[in-house]
């Protein structure tokens, strides 16, 4: 089912898991912010759609790629620990595999991204197919070099970027099987210990950390410093990984704590692994 993939890829297990660690099945109260983000979100392709679309479309992206960094960093957290062998962070790893697990609706989140640039270049203006016509006054040399790097064997002046697409589907294709190879094998331990699944989650992460490294650098590549075609940097994909990286361990206290309080980690999340994160 289509709710499966993109939300959680293992069946129902709370026959199996204690009661103060499930949520009370008439509690909604979770799903709140879940129902004022879809409200918001709404709100905003009305007010994108009816308006400035130029302005949604950038708005629409820094949230997009402010989330994928979020992901990216838990997905990273999850493999570090994996490959280390660390103990500490066992209580909080099923937090970090959860946010790296949306991963596949961030994939149809970013759609729109990817077809921004065969609609229009209000987001993107390397799209312009006049800044490679070196007989239009609009040609850009500087852009006109980048045509290979987003468009492939396509021409640019009348074809997609079929490049700027592909990519896309890779990383994501990767990134997906990781979180949720990953999350599955750790689902599956917990139920039915086995040290091969524990060596599968080391042997996964070990190749997937620097495959999802070059993905990542890539991506920040593509999605943000793309934005400016004239402006560069080696070291874009670092901040891009930093900034997630860093958002994702203050969420991790952020919902460690939380846990905490409400009593769903009461003695399990103390306050040397918070103070560890």
């Amino acid at each position: 089912p289509l709710t499966l993939w993109l939300l959680d890829p293992v069946d129902d297990d709370r026959d199996r898991i204690a009661r103060k660690y499930q949520f009370p099945r008439d509690s909604r109260a979770y799903l709140a912010p879940l129902g004022i983000g879809a409200a918001l979100l709404i709100i905003a392709l009305v007010l994108g759609v009816t308006g400035d679309q130029q302005r949604f479309m950038y708005s629409y992206l820094i949230g997009w790629t402010g989330c994928l960094s979020i992901s990216v960093g838990g997905l990273f957290f999850v493999m570090i620990n994996h490959v280390v062998k660390a103990r500490w962070m066992i209580v909080l790893r099923r937090i970090a595999e959860s946010v790296a697990a949306s991963f596949p609706i961030l994939f149809v989140a970013g759609l729109p991204i990817i077809l921004s640039p065969c609609i229009s270049y209000d987001l993107y203006h390397w799209a312009d197919p006049t800044l490679y016509d070196p007989a239009d006054s609009h040609f850009d040399k500087v852009v006109a070099t980048k045509a290979g790097y987003f468009y492939g064997p396509v021409d640019p002046t009348s074809g997609p970027p079929i490049f700027f697409a592909l990519r896309y589907f890779v990383y994501f294709g990767v990134v997906i099987f990781l979180s949720r190879k990953l999350y599955t094998l750790s689902i599956q331990n917990d139920t039915e210990p086995s040290a091969e699944n524990t060596r599968k989650m080391v042997f996964h992460s070990a190749w997937g950390i620097p495959a999802s490294a070059v993905f990542t650098a890539f991506a920040s590549f593509d999605y943000l410093m793309s934005l400016d075609p004239h402006w560069f940097s080696p070291i874009f994909g670092v901040y891009f990984f930093a900034g997630g990286w860093l958002s994702f361990l203050s969420l991790l206290a952020f919902l460690a704590m939380a846990y905490n309080k409400n009593g769903v980690l009461a003695h399990e999340v103390t306050k040397e692994r918070v103070q560890g994160v």
